[in-house]
């Protein structure tokens, strides 16, 4: 389940985010509805974690700033969604690592596709693959954490962030089978990215997050950059 909450001082104003979370997940997530910016302060030091935090920033006695600190502190995962009539924290809000930034005047247009984008990625960060090492027996991975997958003449190596890399036993079409296709693509006859771990595509080269670089080759180049421009889009 994800967990959602919403914290606004101004009664009406949270019912209304409420609502319109109701409208646009069907009922599927019901949030904790702070009015007292003080009392989520205390449930969250008291250990209460949330995946999705959405906030007004002006609020009385601690602001939508410091609830942003706070609850981050607890879980750096949760993604944080202001929602504020007051323009001029919005440099401040990206120094925070807030998701999205919603200004009260625009909700119509831009709180459902804010909050489907904000629900997708909790639930890619949870989505998982088991693979079976062939030195180490079997592991658990998030997809979201491997960075690229490669082939060499008898194996495919996975290399997650920040760690040994797996080696497996399987077939590039096998494996590219069961990754999920908007996250994964093939650049190269041995190749397989993971696009969220992109941080730029030039001159037909992708460059990922651990610092690894590869050549796009010209038979994916156009399947490529099609499956980077949408998870590109999916992420604003």
């Amino acid at each position: 389940m994800i967990r959602i909450v919403v914290c606004d001082d101004d009664v009406a104003a949270a019912e209304n985010l409420c609502n319109r979370i109701y409208e646009n997940t069907s009922d599927k997530y019901r949030p904790d509805v702070f009015t007292d910016a003080k009392q989520l302060r205390n449930a969250v030091e008291s250990g209460n974690t949330y995946d999705i935090a959405i906030l007004d920033i002006e609020m009385q006695d601690v602001s939508g700033m410091e609830l942003a600190q706070i609850i981050r502190e607890s879980n750096p995962d949760t993604l944080v969604l202001f929602v504020t009539d007051y323009l001029k924290y919005a440099v401040d809000s990206y120094e925070l690592g807030v998701y999205r930034y919603i200004p009260k005047n625009e909700l119509d247009t831009r709180f459902a596709p804010a909050l489907e984008s904000a629900i997708r990625k909790v639930q890619q960060k949870r989505q998982s693959i088991i693979l079976t090492d062939t030195n180490n027996g079997v592991v658990h991975l998030l997809y979201e954490e491997i960075v690229s997958l490669r082939k060499d003449t008898k194996n495919i190596y996975v290399y997650p962030m920040g760690k040994e890399p797996v080696r497996i036993r399987e077939s590039i079409t096998n494996i590219l089978a069961v990754l999920p296709d908007d996250m994964f693509a093939q650049i190269d006859r041995g190749v397989i990215i993971n696009l969220h771990q992109v941080i730029s595509y030039t001159d037909d080269r992708v460059t990922m997050k651990d610092g690894s670089c590869f050549v796009v080759s010209r038979s994916h180049k156009s399947e490529v950059r099609k499956a980077l421009q949408q998870a590109w889009r999916n992420s604003l």
